[in-house]
């Protein structure tokens, strides 16, 4: 094994967030380089050892594990995720989600996902019929996630996720956006300050927050949302979280609510 780290120069002019220097060391086996798609215009590489966290690179996927951390690495697996939805056979008309968003059986509906995170929500929402195109701030997320999306594209999910889905690393204020993303839905779901639910994912979710940090930002985003040609902007938070602004309607289930703002 050996290692090369990444310097990225990532730095967001707006909402007082920045990556001016983001570095993390990527790991890989002795015969290989640096795989193309995780080549970024915005991604310095060098070899030099930058950071105590790690980006591992076995050959075939891309995974991340924090300096000391016994947790298994996290990676994102697009295809199982798919497949998951598939299996339950969701009801539009009774998921609290598709119904903040105005998704169902019988409209196409493409989405400006600004927190693509994990892409547990994106993955839902083209089950549910939706466009997708996912936008992610956090460089080292955004590489998890090009990974993840070159490996799905290997499987028969291809032709599915091509037409449907697409992802960007930016900041959501900073996307162009076009006529075709008029009456579009933006959908914004920032990271808690406490963790949703005591499930036995919640190691890895403190990893994942651990690694992005916490969107106190949010209501810069919303604000410049709310001055674009959306229809309408879904804002996921807690149930027990304060409402921001008055929403249109809310959705809500167990753990989280959906703010819906008609445009």
């Amino acid at each position: 094994m050996f290692i090369i780290s990444i310097e990225i120069p990532y730095k967001e002019d707006h909402l007082q967030y920045n990556f001016s220097m983001f570095k993390v060391n990527l790991v890989l086996n002795l015969n290989d380089s640096v795989p193309s798609h995780l080549i970024h215009e915005n991604i310095i590489w060098t070899h030099e050892k930058m950071s105590q966290n790690s980006l591992y690179w076995n050959g075939k996927q891309l995974s991340f594990r924090p300096l000391n951390e016994k947790a298994l690495p996290i990676f994102f697996d697009f295809p199982s995720k798919l497949s998951y939805h598939a299996s339950r056979q969701y009801n539009l008309k009774k998921e609290i989600f598709a119904k903040a968003i105005g998704i169902n059986q019988y409209n196409s509906i493409k989405i400006l996902d600004g927190s693509l995170g994990t892409g547990k929500d994106a993955m839902l929402l083209l089950s549910f019929g939706a466009r997708v195109r996912g936008i992610e701030r956090n460089p080292i997320v955004y590489l998890l996630l090009k990974d993840a999306y070159h490996l799905a594209l290997k499987g028969r999910e291809k032709h599915f996720l091509k037409e449907n889905f697409s992802l960007e690393l930016s900041a959501s204020h900073n996307v162009k956006l076009s006529q075709d993303d008029d009456q579009s839905v933006f959908y914004f779901d920032p990271m808690f300050k406490k963790m949703r639910n005591k499930s036995k994912s919640k190691k890895e979710m403190e990893i994942f927050k651990y690694l992005v940090g916490i969107d106190d930002d949010y209501q810069d985003v919303l604000t410049w949302a709310m001055e674009q040609k959306f229809s309408r902007v879904v804002l996921k938070r807690s149930i027990h979280d304060d409402k921001y602004l008055k929403p249109t309607a809310s959705y809500t289930g167990n753990t989280v609510r959906y703010d819906m703002y008609s445009l």
